[in-house]
């Protein structure tokens, strides 16, 4: 499966012969979901989606401005590091 869903997101972690493909571990247990992680299929999708590999840069920008967003300013300059260090060792096109 492409795109945004369940089988490629970080928090998403299979199951073995269960009627659900997997578990969400985006938020901790719940006592509404009887003290465990929800239930998803890997098909599913929601708004909390992120990339299970931010190693790429387009991945690694949609998930900064997720961080962004969502405050976490400590894992969004990490974040920034790490992509900056990645480009740094990555040479340019139009050098020799």
């Amino acid at each position: 499966m492409n795109g945004q869903s369940c089988e490629n997101c970080r928090y998403f972690k299979y199951l073995k012969d269960e009627e659900y493909d997997g578990f969400c571990r985006r938020y901790p247990p719940s006592v509404l979901q009887n003290h465990s992680f929800p239930d998803v299929y890997d098909s599913g999708w929601c708004g909390e989606w992120c990339p299970a590999n931010p190693d790429t840069l387009s991945a690694g920008a949609t998930y900064l401005a997720r961080l962004v967003l969502l405050g976490d300013a400590t894992a969004a300059y990490a974040l920034v590091d790490k992509l900056t260090e990645d480009r740094q060792d990555t040479p340019n096109e139009g050098t020799k």
